[in-house]
């Protein structure tokens, strides 16, 4: 009922309300404070807003003035930001912890294999040409 009361009061300041919306509205700054003091900070703000309004009329050719600006200031300066940038901006802080995972990995593969190589890098195990040869161990690689 309250919010109904108050969209009258609203639309009161807007157009012409009806005999009947107007009775309801009046019956309820009667007997509501609250209503009437909200009715009156309404109409010095309705007020206030008509007292100092400019006039708001533009010179002419305004929206081709404001969009050769726009444009050259894309042109000039001012860049559009590309999906890969989104992207780059988005994912960085995943690649940084990506980078620290693969070098725990490759330190402690590393140590763990006393030998320095590509192999014992990435966890391989060091196999020598006697190993490829022998077909025991090619099927136990398998």
């Amino acid at each position: 009922m309250a919010s109904k009361v108050h969209d009258l009061l609203y639309q009161s300041f807007e157009r012409a309300l009806t005999q009947l919306e107007q009775k309801r509205l009046d019956e309820a700054l009667k007997t509501s404070e609250t209503l009437r003091r909200e009715k009156a900070v309404l109409e010095r703000l309705r007020q206030r807003v008509t007292d100092s309004s400019v006039d708001t009329k533009f010179r002419p050719f305004f929206a081709d003035r404001v969009m050769s600006r726009i444009r050259s200031q894309t042109a000039t300066g001012l860049r559009i930001e590309s999906v890969w940038e989104g992207i780059i901006a988005a994912f960085r802080p995943i690649a940084i912890a990506a980078t620290v995972v693969m070098i725990v990995l490759i330190s402690y593969n590393l140590f763990k294999s006393k030998t320095i190589s590509v192999a014992s890098a990435l966890g391989e195990p060091d196999i020598t040409l006697e190993q490829v040869v022998d077909p025991a161990f090619v099927m136990n690689w398998e």
